[in-house]
Protein backbone atom coordinates (compact mmCIF):
# COMPACT_ATOMS: atom_id res chain seq x y z
CA UNK A 1 0.00 0.00 0.00
CA UNK A 2 0.96 3.57 0.13
CA UNK A 3 2.60 3.57 3.74
CA UNK A 4 4.49 0.49 2.62
CA UNK A 5 5.93 2.16 -0.45
CA UNK A 6 6.59 5.95 1.17
CA UNK A 7 8.48 3.08 4.00
CA UNK A 8 10.66 1.52 1.20
CA UNK A 9 11.49 5.24 -0.28
CA UNK A 10 12.45 6.64 3.10
CA UNK A 11 15.06 3.72 4.19
CA UNK A 12 16.94 3.63 0.66
CA UNK A 13 16.69 7.71 -0.53
CA UNK A 14 16.03 9.38 3.11
CA UNK A 15 16.29 12.65 1.24
CA UNK A 16 13.59 12.06 -1.32
CA UNK A 17 10.80 14.28 -1.08
CA UNK A 18 7.35 12.54 -0.78
CA UNK A 19 3.41 13.96 -1.11
CA UNK A 20 0.42 11.55 -1.15
CA UNK A 21 -2.40 12.24 -2.64
CA UNK A 22 -5.21 10.01 -0.76
CA UNK A 23 -8.74 9.08 -0.23
CA UNK A 24 -7.84 7.77 3.57
CA UNK A 25 -8.95 10.33 5.99
CA UNK A 26 -8.48 7.80 8.80
CA UNK A 27 -6.29 9.79 12.05
CA UNK A 28 -4.45 7.11 12.36
CA UNK A 29 -3.31 6.77 8.29
CA UNK A 30 -2.44 10.02 8.30
CA UNK A 31 -0.70 10.36 11.31
CA UNK A 32 1.88 7.10 9.85
CA UNK A 33 2.06 9.22 7.10
CA UNK A 34 3.66 12.26 8.52
CA UNK A 35 5.61 9.96 11.03
CA UNK A 36 7.30 8.81 8.08
CA UNK A 37 7.76 12.73 6.73
CA UNK A 38 6.20 13.29 4.12
CA UNK A 39 5.90 16.59 2.89
CA UNK A 40 2.55 16.92 2.82
CA UNK A 41 -0.70 14.96 2.89
CA UNK A 42 -3.67 15.79 0.67
CA UNK A 43 -7.49 14.42 0.38
CA UNK A 44 -8.91 13.47 -2.73
CA UNK A 45 -10.88 15.21 -4.45
CA UNK A 46 -7.55 17.41 -4.37
CA UNK A 47 -8.12 20.69 -4.76
CA UNK A 48 -5.82 23.16 -7.18
CA UNK A 49 -5.20 25.70 -4.38
CA UNK A 50 -3.82 23.60 -2.14
CA UNK A 51 -2.17 21.45 -4.45
CA UNK A 52 -0.55 24.35 -5.95
CA UNK A 53 0.67 25.76 -2.91
CA UNK A 54 1.99 22.25 -2.24
CA UNK A 55 4.16 22.29 -5.09
CA UNK A 56 5.63 25.31 -3.92
CA UNK A 57 6.74 25.07 -1.13
CA UNK A 58 8.39 21.92 -2.21
CA UNK A 59 9.56 23.53 -4.79
CA UNK A 60 11.00 26.28 -2.10
CA UNK A 61 12.58 23.52 0.33
CA UNK A 62 14.63 22.18 -2.84
CA UNK A 63 15.83 25.42 -3.68
CA UNK A 64 16.87 26.13 0.11
CA UNK A 65 18.92 22.77 0.21
CA UNK A 66 20.63 23.60 -2.94
CA UNK A 67 21.33 26.72 -1.31
CA UNK A 68 22.95 25.13 1.57
CA UNK A 69 25.24 22.97 -0.11
CA UNK A 70 26.27 25.37 -2.78
CA UNK A 71 27.44 27.32 0.22
CA UNK A 72 29.17 24.70 1.87
CA UNK A 73 31.35 24.05 -0.65
CA UNK A 74 32.15 27.60 -1.14
CA UNK A 75 32.45 28.07 2.52
CA UNK A 76 35.18 25.04 2.62
CA UNK A 77 36.69 27.17 -0.47
CA UNK A 78 38.12 29.70 2.03
CA UNK A 79 37.86 27.97 5.21
CA UNK A 80 39.28 24.00 4.80
CA UNK A 81 37.97 21.69 7.19
CA UNK A 82 40.46 21.33 10.39
CA UNK A 83 41.11 17.81 11.84
CA UNK A 84 40.59 19.05 15.75
CA UNK A 85 40.16 14.95 16.66
CA UNK A 86 43.28 15.11 18.78
CA UNK A 87 42.10 18.07 20.91
CA UNK A 88 41.72 17.23 24.35
CA UNK A 89 38.26 17.13 26.07
CA UNK A 90 39.11 20.53 28.50
CA UNK A 91 39.79 22.45 24.66
CA UNK A 92 36.54 20.53 22.85
CA UNK A 93 34.77 22.03 26.13
CA UNK A 94 36.14 25.96 25.51
CA UNK A 95 35.67 25.40 21.76
CA UNK A 96 32.21 24.58 21.82
CA UNK A 97 31.20 27.09 24.33
CA UNK A 98 33.02 29.93 21.95
CA UNK A 99 31.12 28.96 19.14
CA UNK A 100 28.06 29.16 21.41
CA UNK A 101 28.39 32.17 22.67
CA UNK A 102 30.04 33.94 19.51
CA UNK A 103 27.82 36.82 19.64
CA UNK A 104 28.09 37.28 22.83
CA UNK A 105 31.22 38.13 25.10
CA UNK A 106 34.06 35.33 24.66
CA UNK A 107 36.64 36.88 25.99
CA UNK A 108 39.77 35.71 28.22
CA UNK A 109 38.19 36.91 31.03
CA UNK A 110 34.95 35.64 30.87
CA UNK A 111 36.11 32.10 29.89
CA UNK A 112 38.20 32.09 33.29
CA UNK A 113 34.94 33.34 34.65
CA UNK A 114 33.15 30.22 33.65
CA UNK A 115 35.52 27.24 33.60
CA UNK A 116 37.81 28.61 36.40
CA UNK A 117 40.75 28.28 34.59
CA UNK A 118 43.61 31.02 34.40
CA UNK A 119 44.42 32.89 31.59
CA UNK A 120 47.42 31.99 31.31
CA UNK A 121 45.77 27.80 31.12
CA UNK A 122 43.93 28.76 28.32
CA UNK A 123 46.55 30.68 26.33
CA UNK A 124 48.18 27.80 26.71
CA UNK A 125 45.66 25.50 25.59
CA UNK A 126 45.17 27.11 22.58
CA UNK A 127 48.28 27.78 21.14
CA UNK A 128 49.60 23.95 22.04
CA UNK A 129 46.46 21.93 20.69
CA UNK A 130 45.17 24.34 17.67
CA UNK A 131 48.94 26.29 16.89
CA UNK A 132 46.78 29.59 16.99
CA UNK A 133 46.20 31.91 19.72
CA UNK A 134 42.80 32.27 21.44
CA UNK A 135 42.21 35.22 20.02
CA UNK A 136 43.00 33.68 16.18
CA UNK A 137 40.96 31.07 16.66
CA UNK A 138 37.89 33.85 18.23
CA UNK A 139 38.10 35.48 15.20
CA UNK A 140 38.11 32.33 13.08
CA UNK A 141 35.03 31.30 14.47
CA UNK A 142 33.18 34.87 14.28
CA UNK A 143 34.68 35.43 10.61
CA UNK A 144 33.10 31.59 9.96
CA UNK A 145 29.90 32.58 11.17
CA UNK A 146 29.83 35.43 9.58
CA UNK A 147 30.19 33.55 6.28
CA UNK A 148 26.95 31.43 6.69
CA UNK A 149 25.11 34.49 7.82
CA UNK A 150 25.64 36.66 4.69
CA UNK A 151 25.13 34.16 2.43
CA UNK A 152 21.91 32.27 4.20
CA UNK A 153 20.18 35.36 4.90
CA UNK A 154 20.86 38.05 1.92
CA UNK A 155 18.01 40.58 3.64
CA UNK A 156 20.80 41.52 6.45
CA UNK A 157 22.87 44.28 5.93
CA UNK A 158 26.82 44.02 6.10
CA UNK A 159 26.33 46.20 8.81
CA UNK A 160 23.99 43.70 10.92
CA UNK A 161 26.35 40.89 10.70
CA UNK A 162 29.11 42.58 11.80
CA UNK A 163 26.97 44.23 14.93
CA UNK A 164 26.01 40.65 15.35
CA UNK A 165 28.80 38.72 15.64
CA UNK A 166 30.61 41.38 18.07
CA UNK A 167 32.39 44.09 15.49
CA UNK A 168 32.23 47.26 16.85
CA UNK A 169 32.49 48.77 12.81
CA UNK A 170 31.68 47.81 9.81
CA UNK A 171 35.48 48.90 8.66
CA UNK A 172 36.32 46.54 11.15
CA UNK A 173 34.55 43.98 9.56
CA UNK A 174 35.29 44.52 6.14
CA UNK A 175 38.94 44.57 7.27
CA UNK A 176 38.97 41.29 9.05
CA UNK A 177 37.32 39.28 6.51
CA UNK A 178 39.55 40.25 3.93
CA UNK A 179 42.34 39.58 5.80
CA UNK A 180 41.11 35.79 6.40
CA UNK A 181 39.33 35.26 2.46
CA UNK A 182 41.31 37.84 0.26
CA UNK A 183 37.92 39.16 -0.44
CA UNK A 184 35.45 41.81 0.84
CA UNK A 185 31.82 40.58 2.48
CA UNK A 186 30.05 42.22 -0.53
CA UNK A 187 31.99 40.73 -3.20
CA UNK A 188 31.56 37.10 -1.51
CA UNK A 189 27.84 38.17 -1.65
CA UNK A 190 28.25 39.03 -5.37
CA UNK A 191 30.10 35.89 -6.21
CA UNK A 192 27.62 33.43 -4.92
CA UNK A 193 24.70 35.51 -6.88
CA UNK A 194 26.75 34.89 -10.08
CA UNK A 195 27.25 31.26 -8.93
CA UNK A 196 23.23 30.27 -8.47
CA UNK A 197 22.74 32.67 -11.59
CA UNK A 198 25.04 30.00 -13.54
CA UNK A 199 23.37 27.17 -12.12
CA UNK A 200 19.67 28.74 -12.83
CA UNK A 201 20.79 29.08 -16.51
CA UNK A 202 22.25 25.33 -16.73
CA UNK A 203 19.14 24.12 -15.21
CA UNK A 204 17.00 26.02 -18.08
CA UNK A 205 19.14 24.80 -20.52
CA UNK A 206 19.37 21.06 -19.51
CA UNK A 207 15.14 21.56 -18.94
CA UNK A 208 14.57 23.14 -22.34
CA UNK A 209 17.00 20.80 -24.26
CA UNK A 210 14.51 17.76 -22.51
CA UNK A 211 11.86 19.46 -23.76
CA UNK A 212 13.18 20.08 -27.21
CA UNK A 213 14.13 16.20 -26.74
CA UNK A 214 10.55 15.10 -26.14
Amino acid sequence: NGLELVEYLKERCPQVKIWMLSGHDDFQYVHTAFRLHVEDYLLKPVDTVNFQEMVRKTYWQLEQEKGREEIQALYEAYFPPEDLGGCSPRLRELMEYIQANISRDVSLKKLTDVFGYSESLLCNLFRQETGRTFMEYVTRVRLRQAFWALLSDRRRSVHQVALDLGYSSERQFFRMFKNATGITPTQLRRQYTEQQEDRQDTENHETTGKVERL
